[in-house]
């Protein structure tokens, strides 16, 4: 498995655990791109100051930081004192992991072992036991982030989970009424609905869309997805 960045788990003097980070899931992509309708030619970016409307070598574009009407330009030692805080994972305590709200929860990472193993195993085997999580907070790519680390069994091997939690103001508040008030009838209906459901492993579902489209660029047949038929006239009630 390759690994994202080397960094340490650190809690000042008391621990300081090296690991790896690597990323739980990898986004396919498509491959598919902008062309010109005339050449078929691709379409690029160009970087283009907005306000003088020059174009820029990338090598040349500087670094900055919005205040309102003003705008702080880094200057290269700044950027460097920055980087420095991406090599740590910083601990800030603990916390029941049936705390960890999914809704705050924005993406993962594995943490891996790399040099000090069996501090890992220490750390890893303590959450275990506990039923406690790690709260932390980090800095990957310029953005301070809070982490939540907790055990994981990822496919029979157990490891340390990162999970990215967002912070309470960027989580959207729930406005909507969503008060019910079911009729005596109708209770059960949701419950056997489920039951009746054919039971499906998340993991073994295969993305299709890929298929798919290698099929298109083969000039082989496409054949459209088959329909999932549910019992949605049971449901009928909620329309």
């Amino acid at each position: 498995m390759r690994y994202y960045r080397k960094v340490n788990i650190s809690n000042g003097e008391l621990a300081n655990i090296p690991v790896k980070v690597c990323t739980t899931s990898s986004d396919y992509g498509t491959g598919i791109t902008q062309c010109c309708p005339d050449c078929n030619g691709d379409v690029g970016r160009k970087n283009v100051c907005k306000s003088c409307e020059k174009e820029l070598v990338q090598k040349d574009i500087l670094k900055a930081y919005k205040m309102g009407a003003e705008k702080h330009v880094f200057a290269p030692e700044e950027l460097a004192s920055l980087k420095d805080s991406e090599k740590h994972i910083t601990v800030l305590g603990s916390t029941n992991i049936l705390n960890v709200d999914p809704a705050h929860v924005t993406g993962s990472y594995y943490l891996l072992p790399d040099t000090a193993k069996q501090s890992y195993a220490i750390l890893l085997q303590g959450m275990e036991k506990s039923g406690k999580a790690i709260v932390v907070n980090f800095a990957f790519s310029g953005k301070r982030r809070i982490g939540i680390l907790t055990p994981y069994n990822a496919d029979g091997k157990g490891v340390i989970l990162m999970q990215i939690f967002a912070y309470s103001s960027q989580v959207n508040r729930m406005d909507e009424d969503v008060q019910f008030d079911l009729e005596e009838k109708h209770r059960d209906l949701g419950e056997k609905f489920l039951n009746d459901m054919e039971e499906v492993d998340p993991k073994s579902i295969e993305n299709d869309y890929n298929q798919t489209l290698e099929e298109i660029l083969n000039g082989e047949n496409v054949v459209t997805p088959k329909e999932v038929h549910t019992k949605i006239d049971e449901l009928a009630f909620f329309a």
